[in-house]
């Protein structure tokens, strides 16, 4: 929970991902380091929702698709994989509001969602959803790597200005046991 202006003033919100698609279940072997071994994308889960915290209402959400955003949805092309995670929420300027989102997928990517302004579709400061890293089944060469939990923000100073850190790990709960980390493709990494 926490602080949006999008057009009525400040409002606390909710901010979901989609959940899980138990297609990843389907897939083989999820160590197997075979480039495109993971299979299809999914169709359920590859979302994010923003919904208004005393109404109810849909503010916005963040789907799979490739059409002009309306005020209420953006559409990604690239969402191809659910995210069953928490997100993380940040308010960078330290205005109360939120104003930048982080969320991992199944598919291995990190995304950052600017919620800039508070009118979603403005052209100067539009909401959108992009890619920061990818690291799983979508990068070349790289096994099927998922994201389950939300990454960690540090907000960092240094010479130029301030900065976010994120430090996010893969891991696949189907086998939380692992103990060949020798040989696993499980990994924490920076941004």
């Amino acid at each position: 929970i926490g602080n949006l202006d999008w057009g009525n003033g400040i409002s606390p919100v909710l901010i979901v991902a989609g959940g899980y698609d138990t297609n990843k279940d389907d897939r083989p072997d999820p160590t197997d380091p075979a480039p495109g071994n993971a299979g299809t994308n999914d169709t359920k889960g590859n979302a994010l929702f923003i919904i208004d915290a005393l109404t109810g209402d849909l503010v916005w959400k963040a789907i799979k698709g490739s059409d002009p955003a309306t005020s209420t949805v953006y559409e990604n092309p690239n969402l191809h994989d659910s995210i069953p995670s928490e997100v993380t929420a940040v308010d960078s300027d330290g205005n109360g509001v939120i104003d930048r989102v982080y969320v991992g997928d199944t598919g291995g990517v990190l995304w950052r969602v600017d919620l800039a302004g508070n009118d979603p579709t403005d052209n100067t400061t539009p909401w959108v959803m992009k890619r920061l890293l990818s690291v799983g089944r979508h990068a070349r060469s790289e096994p099927d790597r998922r994201f389950f939990q939300p990454p960690d923000e540090l907000p960092k100073p240094d010479s130029v200005g301030d900065y976010e850190a994120l430090i996010i790990g893969t891991g696949t709960p189907p086998n939380p046991k692992q103990d060949d980390f020798n040989n696993s493709s499980e990994r924490l990494f920076m941004n």
